[in-house]
């Protein structure tokens, strides 16, 4: 159970720029009505969305999106590494930070390389919704319903 302290930080993804009318940004704008335009989206919304960050950072982990480059400093990646790479098309290596990576992007079964792991399970094309305590290793996985998928940690 999280705190009622734990701070939220949300990483800028592969999601399109849900305040604009392309890359189906217009389906976000949908949600706010009929018809609606940027006009219509709250600025606490807009506030939100501007404060996503393209990766996440503490004192033994670093969580991108998608991947990251193992022999560049975090601040001087490209950001698209972070956000549309899958580890599929670049494989990860240790990262000379010695931190260990959690990524996500990439579907499939859950990967722990030991200095990265992909916990990606594919909930957005219809598989299962996968959560993990990183210190431990301990995860939790739902179906789309929300019905608890039995595993073996």
């Amino acid at each position: 159970m999280l705190s009622p302290t734990a701070a939220c930080r949300s990483l800028v993804g592969n999601a399109p720029n849900l305040i604009s009318t392309s890359k189906d940004g217009d389906i976000t704008l949908e949600s706010y009505g009929p018809g609606a335009t940027v006009e219509a989206i709250p600025q606490y919304h807009c506030e939100f969305l501007e404060s996503y960050v393209p990766y996440y950072e503490t004192d033994h982990f670093v969580f991108p999106h998608a991947n990251y480059s193992w022999y560049s400093n975090l601040p001087y990646q490209p950001t698209s590494l972070f956000r549309w790479t899958a580890i599929e098309e670049e494989p990860p290596k240790q990262h000379v930070s010695g931190k260990t990576f959690i990524v996500g992007h990439s579907p499939g079964q859950i990967r722990d390389l030991g200095y990265c792991r992909c916990r990606d399970t594919g909930f957005s094309i219809g598989d299962i919704l996968t959560a993990m305590e990183v210190n431990t290793r301990k995860i939790w996985q739902v179906t789309e319903s929300g019905m608890p998928v039995a595993n073996d940690s």
